[in-house]
């Protein structure tokens, strides 16, 4: 054991009083300076275990941080030439969290050395990500528990593209694609959620004239864009692209399906109307008056257009192309159990698209200018949030077990 002390201490004889000499050179406290030399001293003469509690008071207690540094590498190569290599590598991984461009001082940089540190240094960067990955977790739980879905989607997006190459979160990733949450509650709140508006409570102001009348409904989501052609025909896999055409030709059979699929339903008419005309009850989602652009119908030059167009012609809830394009489906009946229809399309006048206006059509139509949206109950959203809480919480348990082991 003496003769590999001496042998590796031997490795780093002409390192040390080279950087004995640099110390000397600068402008450290008298004390502090004094008792790094007495350490490289020790050191050189593989004395090993005197060095150390010399290195770790400078370490600790110094003044001058360029020190501190280099007085733990040194404690580090210490135990490293003592065979106590956990605890060598913990000073490293110490010295690279809190300062991860430390150069080891140039009078050490032997290829044995550069080459210890080095893998040290891609450990702390794959230890690194995976504390970034689970305290990111954290936060998008705590972003869902909240209902800041879309701010939990864009989190959970940006840390997979920071962290995908690590190798064990690249093995979490693959399981949670087959495992749930990811692959039911988790996956449905984070891809679905995002792209539909909250819509709380309250007494929906509906129809006009004779017919107007107060409607007290419970709290739903809706979608903010009616479904598109690419989500439509991915079955949902597919989000919302930016200047997607709405899916139209599709019977009221096939949007109830899809919305079901997605564990969603379609909208009722009052709710429907609700999301258009705000609290107030605007004749319009946009206010009382037409403006120009705002509303796709056979004035406006009767063609189809992509469903966020006109961003600006939001409802007061924040919903996007309730104003002409397509009519879209509800889930309400006229007395000869025909589907009501609302928001008018492009190949209808501007009198249809009037919020409170409605049509009706069998419910085997198919219509060029004929689409829909889907809402998700909240007890039914809840009941998701709830699930995919219990079942991420009981994967990163999971995780924590196989890290420990």
């Amino acid at each position: 054991m003496r003769h590999q002390r001496i042998k590796i201490a031997g490795l780093f004889m002409v390192v040390v009083i080279l950087s004995m000499e640099w110390c000397t050179l600068k402008a450290y406290p008298a004390e502090e300076k004094e008792m790094y030399r007495q350490a490289l001293q020790l050191f050189a003469t593989a004395q090993f275990e005197k060095a150390i509690p010399l290195f770790n008071r400078v370490a600790r207690k110094g003044q001058e941080l360029e020190l501190q540094l280099d007085a733990l590498f040194y404690e580090a190569l210490c135990y490293h030439a003592l065979g106590a290599e956990k605890r060598a590598q913990e000073l490293v991984r110490e010295i690279l969290r809190t300062h991860p461009q430390y150069r080891v001082p140039q009078e050490s940089a032997s290829p044995s050395v550069l080459e210890w540190i080095r893998s040290i240094r891609m450990n702390v960067l794959k230890v690194g990500e995976i504390e970034e990955w689970n305290d990111s977790l954290e936060m998008i739980l705590e972003a869902l528990k909240t209902g800041e879905y879309e701010k939990a989607m864009n989190d959970f997006k940006e840390l997979i593209q920071r962290t995908w190459k690590n190798e064990d979160i690249k093995n979490q990733l693959e399981t949670m694609k087959k495992n749930p949450p990811f692959s039911s509650e988790f996956q449905f709140l984070l891809r679905h959620l995002s792209y539909m508006t909250y819509i709380p409570a309250g007494t929906a102001i509906i129809g006009a004239g004779k017919s107007r009348r107060k409607v007290r409904l419970k709290s739903f989501y809706i979608d903010r864009y009616p479904v598109t052609v690419q989500e439509y025909e991915s079955r949902g896999r597919v989000i919302h692209k930016r200047s997607a055409f709405p899916v139209t030709g599709v019977t009221y059979a096939d949007a109830e399906k899809y919305c079901r699929l997605l564990g969603k339903r379609l909208p009722s008419a009052e709710e429907w109307e609700y999301v258009a005309r705000g609290p107030k009850g605007l004749t319009l989602p946009f206010g009382y008056t037409f403006k120009k652009g705002f509303c796709q119908t056979k004035e406006e030059g009767g063609a189809l257009r992509p469903v966020d167009a006109r961003p600006e012609a939001k409802s007061p809830f924040d919903v996007l192309d309730m104003c002409g394009n397509v009519w879209e489906w509800t889930s309400s009946v006229d007395s000869k159990n025909r589907r009501i229809v609302k928001g008018g399309s492009f190949r209808s006048s501007r009198e249809k698209a009037l919020a409170f206006q409605y049509d009706v059509f069998p419910p085997n139509t198919k219509r060029n200018d004929l689409g829909f949206r889907c809402v998700l109950d909240e007890e039914v959203l809840q009941s998701h949030i709830k699930n995919a809480l219990k079942k991420l919480e009981q994967f990163r348990i999971n995780v924590r077990a196989q890290e420990g082991s």
